[in-house]
């Protein structure tokens, strides 16, 4: 994987220049950012209007800056019953944009399991982590975080085909592919770095599932442990991995999403 990792921000980079940006699905796997919604819009040539506001969750969007306050200590060991003699608190602002900061909590309680996507055991920590507050319509919502057919799994590959090839329709990102290339990187390299970052679209882009009766809308991912809530035109992500039991993350995280919610009810 560390061979790829270069490949992946180029190949990252050049997936954001091709996009609109600002209303996308982004997913955490494995260290590869899953912008699936972003590929098939780029690939279509398109992306649907928005008739719905987005924003009007004043009280959550304060928490950009303070997610240590939007979910605390306190509250993540009432919830999970973990011993804080095993806490590790973890508060991310490597980005400007407190978009994309975060606060994870990681308890060091010597569960072994599989990595997703490997195939032997090791010790994993548990881990749950608050993320991603931003202005997003309902109907962004519904698009982004949906089940996608095979037919738009096609087309992102397709989107992502183009991009290795120096075929898209942005210059700016074939140019970030000829970056690779002056920097030695073989085509065949590159094409697996592709490939890992197809099957992560096809595996998130399968796993989600609605979640009714919280916030105006949610779903959770079971390939990611993702959940994420929609309040009166703002989303918030939480990442729930304390099991190899998906009802169990997903539980976990129902509960805390519902915490959370009640701050701002």
């Amino acid at each position: 994987m560390k061979k790829y990792a270069s490949i992946f921000s180029l190949i990252g980079l050049a997936a954001m220049i091709i996009s609109c940006g600002e209303n996308s699905s982004s997913s955490s796997t494995g260290g590869v950012e899953v912008d699936l919604e972003d590929a098939i819009a780029q690939a279509e040539g398109r992306r649907a209007a928005d008739p719905n506001e987005m924003g009007g969750n004043s009280c959550l969007l304060d928490y950009k800056t303070q997610y240590d306050e939007l979910l605390t200590k306190e509250m993540i060991l009432a919830i999970s019953g973990f011993s804080e003699d095993v806490l590790e608190v973890k508060y991310s602002k490597a980005l400007k944009d407190p978009s994309y900061h975060s606060i994870s909590y990681r308890f060091e309680n010597k569960r072994v399991g599989k990595i997703k996507g490997f195939d032997f055991e090791t010790e994993l920590r548990d881990e749950v982590t608050v993320k991603s507050i931003k202005p997003m319509s309902l109907n962004q919502f519904e698009q982004t975080y949906k089940v996608r057919s095979q037919e738009e799994i096609n087309l992102a590959n397709q989107s992502i085909d183009d991009v290795i090839e120096g075929t898209s329709e942005s210059e700016e990102a074939n140019e970030k592919m000829a970056e690779l290339e002056k920097k030695g990187v073989s085509k065949e390299t590159t094409q697996g770095a592709a490939d890992i970052m197809k099957d992560a679209f096809s595996n998130v882009s399968k796993s989600y599932s609605v979640v009714d009766g919280l916030g105006d809308a949610a779903t959770w991912n079971s390939f990611t442990n993702s959940l994420n809530v929609l309040q009166n035109g703002v989303q918030f992500e939480l990442y729930v991995d304390v099991s190899i039991e998906n009802e169990e993350n997903k539980n976990l995280a129902i509960e805390v999403a519902k915490q959370i919610l009640a701050k701002c009810s």
